[in-house]
């Protein structure tokens, strides 16, 4: 069976099954493409890649999913060719997951010379390369989508917000804050949220901690948002969280 396969094959015996790409077809040769985006690394990425643009839809399929597995820095070009080129949502996210794995220790995708970002001023369809500089990271990618966010409407502006919602650090954290002072509705109500996810996952010490919550309670609309910062500093150890949370001891509403 396919699963008795990959458990038993090693990169090293693969070439019959590549081999067999060309002499299948359909289901079969779906299956070949599984094993060999499963076992490859990035030897046969040519190969797969070309088995994207395929009319059967279950090789398509198979290929794109293969693509993250055989991707390396060395793709970067074809993979973000690739990503403006697609039309349906399940191959633009298997794109992006493919350069995602791609860029992975790559230093100088989160400088204004990566491939990303120049791609990024060029197409017309920004949305897409946005939705991956979480995964880039860095200043200047930041600092790229929050002058999207800024500067544009209608779904770049929300791509580039959700870019921010999505950051994986607390490097963020200063736009969404910006963001629920001066933004109203979904915006505002996004930003609060994920404002208190980073700062809570961030390593800043307990005392910048509480700093960041005081700032953001001012803002807090809901009950539900007032209990959100209250929980947070409640997991806070420091004297000073104790003397903040005392404020609200009286409050049944929280």
């Amino acid at each position: 069976s396919k699963i008795a396969l990959l458990q038993l094959l090693d990169k090293e015996h693969l070439a019959p099954f590549v081999k067999q790409l060309n002499e299948t077809s359909g289901e079969v040769k779906a299956a070949f493409v599984e094993i060999i985006g499963a076992k490859s690394g990035s030897q046969y990425f040519d190969e797969i890649y070309a088995l994207t643009d395929s009319q059967n839809d279950d090789v398509r399929s198979a290929a794109f999913v293969a693509l993250q597995n055989v991707s390396s820095y060395d793709n970067i070009s074809d993979l973000i060719q690739k990503l403006l080129a697609v039309q349906n949502d399940k191959e633009i996210n298997a794109a992006q997951a493919a350069i995602v794995e791609a860029i992975k220790g790559v230093d100088i995708e989160s400088t204004e010379n990566g491939e990303l970002l120049r791609a990024l001023d060029l197409t017309n369809k920004k949305e897409r390369i946005i939705a991956i500089l979480p995964e880039v990271g860095g200043e200047v990618a930041l600092e790229t989508v929050v002058d999207y966010f800024e500067s544009s409407s209608g779904t770049l502006k929300d791509a580039a917000f959700e870019a921010l919602t999505n950051w994986k650090n607390y490097s963020a954290a200063a736009s969404l804050y910006e963001i629920c002072q001066t933004a109203s509705g979904d915006y505002r109500e996004q930003a609060f949220e994920n404002f208190i996810r980073q700062v809570r996952s961030t390593p800043l010490p307990d005392a910048q901690k509480l700093l960041q919550y005081r700032k953001i309670m001012p803002y807090a609309e809901t009950a539900n948002e007032k209990r959100s910062v209250i929980q947070s500093v409640g997991n806070l150890k420091t004297f000073l969280s104790m003397v903040f949370l005392e404020d609200f001891l009286d409050n049944n509403e929280l």
